[in-house]
């Protein structure tokens, strides 16, 4: 039975009638028992009738600390933003997550179990590689909880990680590059659209940079011939070196239409979203490759051709990371297969091994051969 009571402050003259008091305006609290257990908590107001209101609207999340899972995603949502994508993601799974909780009348965060999210799973069509994005973000998101102390246990990670194939990473060859800056020259009608093509076209080819990372790159982060900025969606910072070609390219662009004053940036006006920009660039590259002709050109290619072609030249995954703007494990996760030279020097490595191993075994008197 739970019951509002006032704790009286030291000053109030009704202290002496006890806790059963309402009719003053000291704290209000709440105390009784829930499931056995002792509860006693502030409900942060001194109205009546808000407390009343409060008791009966949140009773389980005030009396025993338990979050709806409603609640809980909202407030993850608000503490971890991240970059755009990476918001839009987390939003669209925890909708998922608080649909299917509603559908299965499961109020409180504390009540998802593992098979929980294997039932979500179950009913969504999606490809494995999907889902094990979506699965991190469930552990991210759990593991908030649990630190909150909202629920005891992480049910995400008793849930078996999806084994996916690691995609190959194709870099572009020295031709596809040729077709692909080529393409820029064919774009649209005038020399706006093309100079911008080409500008960031070089940007990715050189730095490795990601379309929203052009899309919002400022003129203050390549002063004396370096780029130096915080990638948007890790926030590690990368400083590399500028090659003259793509300084005269930044330097021959036109200031972004619609630009109010002093133009900061070189391909966004400074008005709209980040999202907006980004998809009008989008655009324009996906119409460049369309000109090109090269099979299967994306954005992201330019910096599988960066790592592959740093990692030939000797390069250690923790220099490709720097210059990426990535983790190393990330990189290695990626790359470490993908690399035909790298696996030509590691079977040659192994076929010297292996050859001397043999050798050495025939020379050595008493061995048995095992053949």
């Amino acid at each position: 039975m739970m019951k509002l009571i006032r704790r009286h402050l030291p000053n109030c003259k009704n202290k002496e009638k006890g806790e059963n008091f309402l009719a003053c305006r000291c704290p209000i609290w709440v105390r009784g028992t829930e499931e056995g257990k002792l509860v006693r908590r502030s409900l942060k107001t001194r109205d009546m009738e808000r407390a009343a209101s409060i008791l009966r609207n949140t009773r389980d999340e005030l009396l025993t600390g338990r979050k709806t899972v409603a609640d809980a995603c909202a407030s993850f949502l608000r503490h971890f933003k991240g970059a755009e994508g990476t918001r839009r993601n987390n939003v669209r799974v925890l909708r998922n997550l608080e649909d299917f909780c509603a559908a299965q009348q499961i109020r409180q965060i504390h009540l998802v179990r593992p098979e929980t999210i294997y039932e979500l799973r179950e009913g969504r069509p999606i490809a494995n590689s999907t889902w094990s994005k979506e699965l991190e973000i469930f552990r991210h998101f759990f593991g908030y909880c649990l630190e909150a102390e909202w629920t005891t246990k992480n049910p995400a990670k008793s849930v078996k990680m999806p084994k996916v194939k690691p995609t190959p990473k194709t870099p572009y060859t020295p031709e596809d590059v040729g077709a692909i800056l080529a393409a820029c020259d064919r774009l649209g009608r005038a020399p706006y659209e093309r100079t911008r093509a080409r500008a960031a076209v070089l940007l990715m080819r050189f730095c490795g940079l990601s379309v929203v990372d052009v899309s919002t790159l400022r003129r203050d982060e390549t002063t004396d011939g370096t780029l130096n900025r915080a990638r948007r969606k890790t926030g590690e910072r990368i400083r590399l070196p500028l090659p003259p070609v793509l300084l005269d390219c930044l330097q021959c662009l036109p200031v972004p239409r619609g630009t109010i004053g002093v133009s900061e940036h070189y391909f966004w006006s400074g008005n709209g979203t980040v999202r907006a920009v980004t998809r009008d660039v989008t655009r324009t590259l996906g119409r460049v490759f369309e000109l090109s002709g090269v099979p299967n050109a994306h954005a992201h290619k330019f910096r599988h051709t960066i790592a592959t072609e740093l990692l030939e030249k000797g390069a250690t995954f923790e220099d490709v990371s720097t210059i990426l703007g990535s983790s190393p494990q990330i990189i290695r996760k990626h790359y470490a297969q993908s690399s035909q030279k790298r696996q030509e020097r590691t079977t040659s490595l192994l076929q010297t091994l292996h050859t001397g191993t043999i050798l050495e075994q025939t020379r050595t008197e008493g061995v048995e051969r095992p053949f």
